[in-house]
């Protein structure tokens, strides 16, 4: 890293969404409540000098892109919905240099009273 860069962490904490994930069908029929957080790290040297959204992370469409993928496909494991979700936010910006990403399902259908369960992901370029 040289001395002109200025790696910034972009934060996206507790997007909500349903979707229809899970080893249960009924899961897969009726969908569950969802949240997601996801940090991202990027050289944001030129977004800074410019004060332009064109030179920077848009959040906005990471959300976007999060919101259309999570119900693109079905999954039966929470880790392979958030390995797929993280995919598609390192392939669309590739600007970013690292990301990490936690999804939890709310309120599991199991037998005992959780609030969620969640699995982080972190990847590096």
């Amino acid at each position: 890293m040289d001395a002109e860069q200025s790696l910034v962490c972009l934060r996206i904490t507790n997007l909500r969404l349903h979707a229809y994930h899970g080893a249960i069908s009924e899961e897969r029929v009726l969908g569950g409540k969802y949240a997601i957080d996801l940090e991202v790290w990027y050289d944001a040297s030129r977004a800074i000098e410019t004060d332009a959204l064109a030179d920077a992370v848009n959040y906005e469409a990471i959300v976007e892109l999060l919101t259309r993928s999570l119900n693109h496909h079905k999954f039966y494991l929470i880790e392979k919905v958030a390995d797929y979700l993280l995919e598609q936010v390192l392939q669309q910006f590739p600007q970013i240099q690292q990301a990490t990403i936690r999804v939890r399902k709310l309120s599991p259908p199991i037998q005992h009273m959780v609030d969620f369960i969640e699995v982080e992901l972190h990847r590096r370029r």
